[in-house]
C-alpha cells in the first residue's frame, strides 16, 4: 500500500512584536480547530505538532527586530 504524500506546511512571516511575547519562541501557531495558541522554538517542533494533531492552523514566523534581552533599557 503506497504511503500518502505529506502536505507541505504553510508559513507566513510576521513583524508584529506583540504576537511574540517570548524572545526564544519565534514560531507562533494558531490552532484554529481548538482555538488555541502555541509558541515553538523551531520549525520542526511546530511541524511535529501539526502532523500529530492534524489540525487547521495558521503558522507564523517572527522576522522583525530581535527581542531585547535586557528589559531595563
Amino acid at each position: 500500500m503506497p504511503k500518502k504524500k505529506e502536505v507541505p506546511i504553510k508559513v507566513t512571516n510576521s513583524k508584529k512584536f506583540e504576537l511574540f511575547p517570548w524572545a526564544m519562541f519565534l514560531w507562533r501557531l494558531d490552532n484554529l480547530t481548538e482555538k488555541r495558541v502555541c509558541w515553538f522554538e523551531c520549525y520542526e517542533h511546530a511541524e511535529k505538532y501539526i502532523r500529530r494533531y492534524n489540525c487547521k492552523y495558521k503558522l507564523q514566523h517572527y522576522t522583525g527586530v530581535k527581542h531585547r534581552t535586557d528589559s531595563t533599557k
